[in-house]
């Protein structure tokens, strides 16, 4: 769980500032391949599985549950 909370924040940093730092991160967690081919459906629907994964472990831990991802990852325009 950790190497994913990681790589999703490198990812984070990385499309939230865009510079060499954040760039280097990734591809240290990543590899060496294009950004473009990385980012897609296959890296959405695994972050989301390993997200719902954190948030069911954090709510065991703390007793505090989220709402079911069903209902967190609908963008606006499709609920």
């Amino acid at each position: 769980m950790t190497s994913f909370l990681a790589e999703l924040g490198a990812w984070r940093n990385f499309l939230a500032h865009g510079d060499e730092r954040a760039r280097l991160r990734l591809l240290d967690l990543i590899g060496e391949i294009n950004f473009g081919d990385a980012l897609n459906a296959d890296l959405a629907t695994e972050t989301i599985r390993l997200a719902d994964l954190a948030f069911t472990y954090g709510g065991s831990v703390t007793g505090i549950v989220a709402p079911h991802s069903s209902r967190c990852w609908v963008a606006l325009d499709e609920a």
